[in-house]
């Protein structure tokens, strides 16, 4: 008081202060981008999205105030992922990192996106292309051991559809009923849904058809097609596809894979 200082002023700057810094941390503006712009991704895209923040981002510069995060900090958090030997997890970090500052720019609470300043700042991924059968004789074997499989007859059901649909197999794996129409042969997956966030359209060949019909008995009172061992509120597990062609004898690195069966 004598110096001619409020210390009621500070304190009420100080929390004024303290309040500015919560909502505008790294972490606060990117839950807040995240709720922004999910309800247009896919479910898993949405997960992805956040859980790569909350796993590799938030503890070290979450609490820190978006504006002053500097691009040393941001390599540095980059690099602890890459040392781990995840280089795409790294990639796609930076990728979602300058999603979030450059919403921190739009609503006011940066100036830049300095992810941008890390470009080439890490190695060059590698192009992996998924594992697919292209020959016409060796990819009708496959089908006629597809057709052959022995194991659980919803698996069974998903790898002949795998090799009709062309689906990714997340897109297959949480097909529901409701968005197949047996009477128009058709598959409507909704928009959010695909990977292109658009509606997507699948003919019914008669084949497919009357898998699905063999298939409604056991599944149609649930909501997924292909409903997973723990419930069937949640569709079956990611690598059933994968793990079914392990057993029929196909290596699903190097011969063939769920999502190869698009490139077939």
């Amino acid at each position: 008081l004598r110096s001619g200082t409020d210390p009621g002023e500070i304190r009420r700057l100080s929390r004024l202060t303290a309040a500015h810094r919560a909502t505008n941390t790294f972490e606060a503006v990117a839950r807040e981008w995240h709720k922004e712009f999910s309800p247009t991704w896919t479910e898993h895209t949405r997960w992805k999205n956040l859980r790569i923040l909350e796993v590799n981002a938030f503890p070290w510069i979450g609490a820190r105030v978006i504006g002053e995060v500097a691009a040393p900090e941001l390599l540095a958090v980059l690099r602890r992922v890459k040392d781990r030997g995840l280089l795409d997890t790294a990639h796609r970090l930076r990728q979602v990192a300058g999603m979030v500052f450059r919403y921190g720019i739009v609503t006011g609470r940066c100036d830049r996106d300095v992810s941008q300043d890390l470009r080439g700042a890490l190695p060059t991924k590698k192009q992996a292309h998924y594992a697919a059968i292209t020959d016409p004789d060796l990819f009708g074997a496959l089908l006629r051991d597809l057709w052959a499989y022995k194991g659980s007859f919803i698996s069974a059901c998903a790898l002949k559809l795998s090799a009709l649909f062309g689906l990714r197999p997340g897109e297959l794996r949480s097909l529901e009923w409701s968005e197949v129409d047996v009477d128009k042969k058709l598959i409507t997956i909704p928009l959010g849904k695909m990977k292109a966030r658009r509606l997507h359209l699948v003919p019914l060949a008669d084949q497919a058809l009357a898998i699905l019909k063999e298939l409604e008995p056991l599944t149609g009172s649930s909501r997924f097609c292909f409903p997973g061992l723990q419930g069937r509120d949640r569709p079956m597990s990611e690598n059933t596809v994968n793990a079914a062609l392990r057993r029929l004898g196909y290596d699903t690195q190097t011969a063939q894979s769920a999502h190869g069966f698009r490139s077939s």
